[in-house]
């Protein structure tokens, strides 16, 4: 069960928010905790007890973290035992992750839960070391957080230590419900009608004998997977953030978009805020900490972050380019300051810049298997799979490159919306009725 399939939006998110709604604030948390565990079951009974084991596991070590604080005496075992909780973290991630290793015998193991579930894990028993929480002793509280099931898929990633107020007596209201609706149908509109159509696109692509592919279907289809791949992301993003403020989950801001935007380093936080700022909190910080220099700190949580995406070597040369299209930016502004024409030349740059890199990416799926760059030949004038391929591809791929991008998100907020608001309503029926037929389809 996934937050966007028919058995989760017509059955399970009923039956939850009824229930959710009508018991004490106090003991939500419990009902978040048998929602992720209803989840979990659905991706089998080996996801769950993954859930159990994980939850466990982070419960009683960082009590015992928290407790050892103020012992010099316990201070090697105290990091030891957050050390090792990192280690089980990224065993979690290469494991139970699809987006881990790929290996035939982790399979019953894989559950979309296991993408966002390993950073949370990594976040709650960075916080309590360092202090900034004390441990949690509620066990429905640490695990409602950690396996949160709207985060399931590409997030958002909760950092620990700004929600857990909000998980021990989660309020909402009629405000929020609606807020939350709204976010969450037009995430999951942009999902089933568009992401999971370039999804299809590009896998007809991959299956697709060598022979037949051509330069020009190549870089079709690079288009292709770099809408799908941004809308499928934005999409997840939007409804995680939908179906947890329906639940009074405090988050904060989510998305903060500017169409002309310079920098390649805010366009590539201002894509996945959540997730830019976990990465800025525990990997970027720490590392400045122990006194790496900025650059080579920052282009480790680039690098990390890209093979969150995907662990092959595709995401990991995607990675590579960012880092060191960022440190090349970077460098370049210290030594002199640029007026308004240099901002728009950058802006179109870092465009470029991330399509260069997702198309790494791209590019690794495509080659590999199929006689290598071998496909990147060009084609005749009677290329007909291109013709064909162009034709059912090019109406998805360019409305999922308006999501991926910043022109829409601008574009409203330069509009009037007293009157938009009116009409959101049937707006959101619309939308609904919309991601339903696709979904029966």
């Amino acid at each position: 069960m996934q937050t966007y399939d028919m058995l989760f939006l017509f059955a399970f998110l009923p039956v939850y928010m009824g229930v959710f709604a009508v018991i004490p604030a106090k003991r939500r948390a419990w009902a978040i905790m048998l929602g992720n565990l209803v989840t979990a079951v659905t991706g089998g009974l080996m996801t769950a007890a993954v859930y159990a084991v994980c939850t466990g596991v982070s419960y009683f070590s960082g009590i015992a973290i928290y407790n050892m604080r103020n012992d010099d005496s316990k201070a090697g075992a105290r990091r030891i035992a957050a050390v090792l909780n990192y280690i089980f973290a990224a065993a979690v991630m290469l494991i139970c992750s699809p987006r881990g290793i790929a290996l035939s015998v982790f399979a019953p193991f894989r559950a979309a839960l296991f993408a966002v579930l390993p950073l949370h894990m990594i976040s709650y028993i960075t916080d309590v070391y360092r202090g900034d929480c004390e441990a949690q002793t509620n066990i429905a509280q640490l695990a409602a957080y950690l396996g949160f099931f709207p985060s399931a898929g590409y997030g958002p990633v909760y950092r620990y230590k700004t929600v857990r107020t909000s998980f021990a007596e989660p309020k909402t209201d009629v405000g929020r419900l609606s807020d939350g609706i709204r976010y969450y149908i037009m995430g999951l509109a942009a999902y089933v009608v568009i992401a999971v159509r370039l999804d299809e696109l590009h896998h007809e692509l991959l299956a697709t004998p060598a022979d037949q592919l051509r330069g020009f279907t190549a870089f079709m289809g690079v288009l292709v997977y770099y809408a799908g791949f941004g809308t499928s992301v934005i999409a997840s993003v939007f409804m995680g953030q939908g179906l947890a403020v329906m639940q009074g989950i405090r988050t904060g801001h989510t998305f903060r978009r500017r169409f002309m935007q310079p920098s390649i380093k805010r366009r590539l936080r201002e894509f996945n805020l959540p997730f830019c700022r976990w990465l800025r909190d525990y990997i970027t910080i720490p590392l400045r900490r122990a006194g790496v220099n900025t650059a080579p700190a920052l282009a480790a949580a680039i690098l990390l972050g890209a093979l969150w995406y995907g662990l092959n070597v595709g995401w990991l040369a995607a990675g590579a380019v960012l880092a060191a299209a960022v440190s090349v930016q970077t460098a370049a502004e210290k030594r002199q300051k640029h007026g308004e024409p240099y901002s728009l030349i950058a802006s179109a740059v870092a465009k470029l810049v991330t399509l260069a890199a997702v198309s790494c990416a791209a590019l690794w799926e495509l080659v590999r298997g199929k006689a290598g760059f071998a496909l990147l030949r060009i084609g005749g004038a009677n290329d007909d799979f291109f013709y064909t391929f162009f034709g059912e591809a090019v109406l998805p791929t360019i409305l999922g490159l308006v999501i991926t991008g910043s022109l829409l998100h601008s574009l409203i907020k330069r509009m009037n919306l007293s009157w938009f608001k009116l009409v959101l309503p049937l707006t959101e029926l619309v939308f609904l009725a919309i991601a339903t037929a696709y979904m029966v389809r």
